[in-house]
C-alpha cells in the first residue's frame, strides 16, 4: 500500500499517477441523477428522530438521499427528507452496532397493523464519519485508479458523485482542513485504495498544478469510511499507555462470579486494575490455586499496543 502523509492526504500527483484531463465542461459531468431514485435506492444520510410519541410514529430515523433535493418516501411521495420507523441492518452483522451517518440502502414500507404503514430502510453498507466536522458541498465516492505517469497533474482519483451517473476524475483530494478523530488515518488510506472512501466537499480547479497543466481537487470538509463493529469497552484505547495485559479477564461482583485465572490477555489498563481489585476482594489471591482450577503454563506475554482500530492487543512478533 502507498503511504501518504496526512497533511497531503490523497494528493496523488506527479510521483504517483496521472491520466488524461477530461475535455467535457465540469458542469456537464455532474448533471445526471441515477435511475435508482425512482426505486428509493442509493446513498442516504440518516439522523435519529427524538420526537416523543409512540412507536412506530416516532422514534425512528429521518433519511435523505445525498446530493438530491428530494427523496422518494415509502408511500411514493417526494420530500426533502423521509421518516422511517426502522433501519433494517441485518445485512451488516456486528457492524450494525457501530456509529454511522451514511448508508447505502433501499426504501420499503412495512405494515404495523393499527398504526398503519411506515417506511423501513434496508441497509446494505454503512459509513462512519472520520471527523466531528459538519459536511458541506457534494458527497463523493473516492477511489484510487492506480495510474502511473511522469508529470503532474495526475488524474488518478475517480470521484463518483453519489446518486449520480457521472464520475469525473481528479488530480487530488485536499483534506488538510479535516481534523481526524483518533484511529481513522489508516482506515482512510485503506478505504481509498479499495474504493470505499466517501468525502464531502466542492471541486476546485488548481491552475498550473504541474508541468502538464491545471489540476482539479476535491476540497474535503468531511470523510467517511466503512463502519466497523465497535470495540468492547474492556479493550478500548486511544494510545498504547491505555493498554495492559492481565490474568483477570472480567469484573467480579460477588463470590458467585469467581473464576479460574488463565494466561494474561490484552485489556484496557483501567479495566484490568478494576478487574483485579474486584477479584481480590471477592475471591482472594488463593482462589486460582484451588485444585479444581486447571494449571496452565503461559509464555511471556508480548508488549501491549493500541491498534489502528483503537483496540488493545499484543504487539506483533
Amino acid at each position: 500500500m502507498r503511504q501518504i502523509p496526512y497533511t497531503a492526504l490523497l494528493a496523488l500527483t506527479a510521483t504517483l499517477a496521472c491520466g488524461e484531463v477530461p475535455n467535457a465542461p465540469l458542469e456537464n459531468q455532474l448533471s445526471e441523477a441515477t435511475d435508482e431514485a425512482a426505486s428509493g435506492s442509493g446513498f442516504f444520510s440518516i439522523r435519529r428522530d427524538f420526537r416523543k410519541c409512540a412507536f412506530p410514529m416516532c422514534g425512528g430515523w429521518f433519511v435523505a438521499r445525498v446530493n438530491q433535493p428530494t427523496t422518494r418516501c415509502s408511500g411514493g411521495t417526494w420530500a426533502e427528507e423521509c421518516y422511517v420507523s426502522e433501519l433494517d441492518t441485518e445485512a451488516l452483522g456486528d457492524v450494525a452496532n457501530a456509529d454511522f451517518q451514511i448508508v447505502r440502502a433501499r426504501m420499503r414500507s412495512k405494515n404495523y397493523g393499527a398504526p398503519g404503514r411506515y417506511g423501513v430502510l434496508d441497509v446494505s453498507a454503512a459509513y462512519s464519519a472520520a471527523t466531528t466536522g459538519t459536511p458541506t458541498g457534494s458527497y463523493w465516492g473516492l477511489a484510487d485508479l492506480g495510474f502511473e505517469c511522469f508529470a503532474a497533474p495526475c488524474y488518478s482519483v475517480e470521484a463518483n458523485r453519489l446518486n449520480y451517473q457521472r464520475r469525473p476524475t481528479l488530480s487530488g483530494v485536499d483534506a488538510t482542513g479535516v481534523e481526524l478523530l483518533p484511529g481513522f488515518e489508516q482506515r482512510i488510506y485503506d478505504a481509498f485504495f479499495i474504493g470505499e472512501l466517501i468525502g464531502a466537499g466542492d471541486l476546485a480547479w488548481i491552475p498550473n498544478e504541474g508541468p502538464a497543466g491545471d489540476g482539479r481537487h476535491l476540497i474535503a470538509t468531511q470523510l467517511w469510511v466503512p463502519a466497523i463493529a465497535p470495540v468492547p469497552a474492556e479493550l478500548s484505547c486511544t494510545a498504547d499507555a491505555d493498554c495492559g495485559a492481565s490474568i483477570y479477564n472480567r469484573f467480579v461482583n460477588s463470590p458467585a462470579d469467581c473464576y479460574c485465572t488463565a494466561c494474561a490477555q490484552p485489556v484496557n489498563a483501567a479495566q484490568a486494575a478494576a478487574n483485579e481489585a474486584s477479584y481480590l476482594l471477592h475471591c482472594g489471591a488463593e482462589y486460582s490455586r484451588d485444585p479444581s482450577c486447571p494449571q496452565v503454563r503461559c509464555s511471556q506475554p508480548r508488549p501491549t499496543v493500541c491498534t489502528e482500530s483503537l483496540s488493545c492487543d499484543f504487539a506483533p512478533n
